[in-house]
């Protein structure tokens, strides 16, 4: 029997941006990315038991959807504008501000990317090691939906 082969992708080549908040918003590639958790989406339940419920089982209706908190780690460079205290990541979360990021994997052919809005509500411990890069984990929480958009370039 003839199997079917993988149309899947490996993630070099794929990346976090970040845009300026101008319009029209430019991104700028947010450096030495190493992994990320992105995408996932939540419906929140609500509990709609009550004292007369069938077979006495909990009742549940859906509520609100929450866009799961994206995450993931770069090589910790402070001197780095995407990801330093002057204009990166470390800026965003001291400022408390909401940013546009961007996942795009044009560079493996795929011409949809997700975009959301999102704080960075975390930056992790420094991982050091003595034959390892440094590297630091981040969280970027989403407010609103996570939206697909098409694009043509990095």
């Amino acid at each position: 029997m003839a199997g079917v082969a993988s149309t899947g992708k490996t993630g070099i080549g794929a990346l976090l941006q970040v845009g300026d908040g101008e319009s029209p918003m430019v991104f700028a590639t947010v450096a030495n990315v190493t992994q990320l958790s992105i995408g996932g989406v939540t419906l929140n339940m609500v509990d709609s038991t009550h004292l007369n419920s069938p077979d006495f089982y909990m009742e549940q209706k859906p509520g609100l959807k929450k866009a799961v908190d994206w995450t993931g780690t770069i090589q910790w460079d402070p001197t780095d504008p995407t990801t330093g205290s002057a204009t990166g990541l470390t800026k965003f979360l001291e400022d408390r501000s909401l940013e546009t990021f961007r996942f795009n994997a044009f560079q493996l052919g795929i011409t949809t990317a997700l975009e959301v809005d999102a704080n960075v509500s975390s930056l992790g411990n420094i991982e050091v090691s003595p034959e390892g890069l440094m590297t630091r984990p981040f969280t970027l929480s989403p407010s609103g939906k996570v939206r697909e958009v098409t694009v043509s370039s990095i």
